[in-house]
Formats: structure tokens, sequence, C-alpha cells
């Protein structure tokens, strides 16, 4: 706990949410929710975003029959679920693939990015160390980058030169 007294915090949360530098959100049962107000705003956009891209879909249509080929080259079977994970993550504007170690996560992503070939269309492969995007280039037979090079980060402007206004090309990134 801390030896502070309550309507000190209170007295100080009160002059930076007038300085503007924080964002309270109070809820229905009056506690208060307190949150630095450049992060609120990046985070509130991203959910925009991903809210906006994931109601977009992804053109074309992939079945079983499809998973299954690429599941052949890939010298693997997969189950029910991830074959529906793979149908999912090409259809979809955006998917997470998530689960612990020897789950199968790249055993899938390997056979997402073939379907995807075999369909003829380009995912750009990243990930956000080189050792990492080393691993996800080897299981997948397929270039990947470290997230500052796909995105072609530029250190002497400080900025990424891959944004909104000059997007990458391709037909989807997988991270």
């Amino acid at each position: 706990r801390l030896s502070v007294p309550t309507s000190a915090i209170e007295t100080l949360l009160e002059e930076v949410e007038k300085e503007g530098l924080v964002l309270v959100e109070r809820a229905p049962d009056q506690t208060k929710r307190v949150y630095l107000r450049a992060m609120y705003v990046v985070v509130s956009e991203l959910a925009s975003l991903i809210v906006r891209i994931s109601a977009a879909g992804h053109a074309g249509a992939i079945g079983p029959e499809d998973v299954k080929d690429a599941s052949r080259w890939a010298g693997v079977d997969l189950t029910k679920e991830q074959e529906s994970a793979v149908i999912v993550g090409l259809s979809r504007g955006i998917s997470v693939i998530t689960g612990g170690p020897g789950t199968g996560k790249t055993t899938l992503v390997k056979v997402l990015v073939r379907a995807a070939k075999e369909r003829g269309a380009h995912y750009a492969l990243a990930s956000p160390t080189g050792r990492a995007a080393k691993r996800l280039g080897e299981a997948t037979e397929a270039e990947a980058k470290t997230l500052h090079r796909l995105l072609e980060y530029n250190p002497a402007e400080g900025r990424f030169l891959r944004d909104a206004s000059n997007p990458l090309e391709g037909d989807g990134v997988v991270v």
C-alpha cells in the first residue's frame, strides 16, 4: 500500500487531468480508470483500424481442399481446427493465431502462406527480431524480415517509410 493520503492522490489526479496529460474514465460504480492521454488516443485509433480491417474481409474464397493441397505440400496433417484457422486467416481482413509452444502455430502459418501462394496471393512475413524472422523464413520457405526492415525504418529520420500513405505491396502480412 502507498503511504500517501487518498486526498493527495485525488488532488494530483485532478491537476494532471486539467493539464490534459491524462484521461479519466469514470465507471458507473464510481471507480476511475486513468490513461495517459497520448496512449489512449493511439490505442483507440488502433482498435478502430482493427475493426475496419476485420469488417472489410478479404477477397476470394478458400475451401478445405485448398488447405489440404497446401498441407500435403508442407508434409503435415492439420487438425480440423487448424484447417479452419487457415481458411479464416485467408478470408478475413485480420486474424490472430495464439497458442503455447508446440501447439502448431508455425505449421499453421506454413500452410497458410503456401495456400495463399497457390492462389496467387503474396504475403509479407515479419517478426520482431532477426532470430524470429530467420525461423519464420526457414519454416515457411519464404522470405521473412524484421518488422523494422519490412516497414523500412529510416534511423536518420526516426520514422518508418512504410505507413498509411506509403503502404506495403501485396495481399497480406503475417507477423
